[in-house]
């Protein structure tokens, strides 16, 4: 989410940006896991936005089950907190700020292990990356960083990574740029699709396994030359589908399967139609007025700085006889 700051004269080129990561399903099996990727994925989000490393922050909000005296309860929060604390130590930012609950449960219902990184930051307006694809023709390369042992992504690795987004977005190279989350490069290039209604084609060696799977820390960068490496998983189309190999589907399928979820709840379609609505004038007759005009004081109390003073040790210094006094 990007923003202009509001000014009440003038003009500004500042701007606000704030990202969130989380996911419930990693989380679930591991909260060390969970919590470091969400620090990862909002910080990563803020980057492809425009944002800067060296001026990024975190905001965390925790919701765990009631823990009880329930040791393996407890380790949930404990486990959330040390994945987090390794990515800010890691990546050399901190979480300034946040909320934690540990009453999530009802009867025999508990939340899932829940630990949400917020990360903000500002930026200026001409700096600002919007993730839709611009041009048809255009490269479409993936960057990606070195993983641990445990498939997390390597702190040096990533932030010599970031530096590299944050170089090819100043040199003006990025047309477009996004970080996969939830549903990997396949949501990441559909998303970018719909924003224009550009296509996309799949470079013959993207697989399932590359296609589906998370892709955290990783960058998808639309760009006109592929220039130092990368891999390139396709290259927008002017026409309006998605396709890998013989696979092909219309974004037109993809944008209706996308919003018509909560389009029931939410709707933003109607086939009712309706007359221009009435209007409605009349002369206001009365005004109404307080009826207290003005403020009258009751009771003036004078105040001196001095008289203050001297009234507060006066009133020390006989307390502190009596209390002699009582003693002896």
């Amino acid at each position: 989410m990007v923003q202009k700051i509001s000014v009440e004269h003038g003009h500004t080129d500042d701007c606000s940006l704030m990202a969130w990561g989380y996911n419930p399903f990693i989380t679930e099996h591991s909260p060390y896991h969970g919590a470091y990727l969400a620090v990862v994925e909002s910080v990563c989000k803020l980057i492809a936005s425009g944002g800067k490393m060296s001026e990024v922050y975190l905001t965390f909000q925790e919701y765990f089950k009631h823990p009880g005296k329930d040791s393996k309860r407890w380790s949930q929060p404990l486990c959330a907190l040390l994945g987090a604390l390794h990515a800010q130590l890691g990546l050399g930012i901190a979480a300034i700020g946040g909320k934690d609950s540990m009453s999530g449960s009802f009867e025999n219902i508990d939340v899932p292990p829940t630990l949400v990184s917020f990360a903000v930051t500002t930026s200026k307006v001409g700096r600002i990356v919007s993730p839709e694809f611009k041009s048809a023709g255009s490269s479409v390369i993936l960057l990606t960083p070195e993983t641990d042992e445990s498939g997390l992504p390597e702190p040096k690795s990533l932030l010599a990574l970031i530096a590299r987004v944050e170089g090819m977005i100043d040199s003006g190279r990025v047309r477009a740029c996004y970080t996969p989350g939830l549903g990997g490069i396949a949501e990441a290039v559909m998303k970018m699709c719909l924003g224009n209604g550009l296509g996309f084609e799949f470079a013959p060696d993207v697989t399932d396994a590359v296609l589906f799977g998370y892709c955290y820390a990783g960058f998808l960068l639309e760009v006109e030359h592929v220039e130092g490496g990368g891999r390139v998983v396709g290259k927008v189309t002017a026409e309006r589908m998605i396709s890998r190999g013989s696979d092909r589907i219309e974004l037109s399928e993809l944008h209706k399967a996308y919003e018509e979820k909560l389009e029931p709840v939410f709707p933003t379609r109607t086939d009712e139609r309706r007359s221009a609505p009435e209007t409605l004038s009349g002369a206001l007759r009365k005004s109404c007025a307080p009826a207290v005009r003005t403020v009258r004081p009751t009771v003036l109390i004078p105040y001196s700085r001095v008289l203050t003073a001297s009234t507060t040790r006066q009133r020390l210094s006989r307390m502190q006889a009596q209390t002699h006094a009582s003693w002896s």
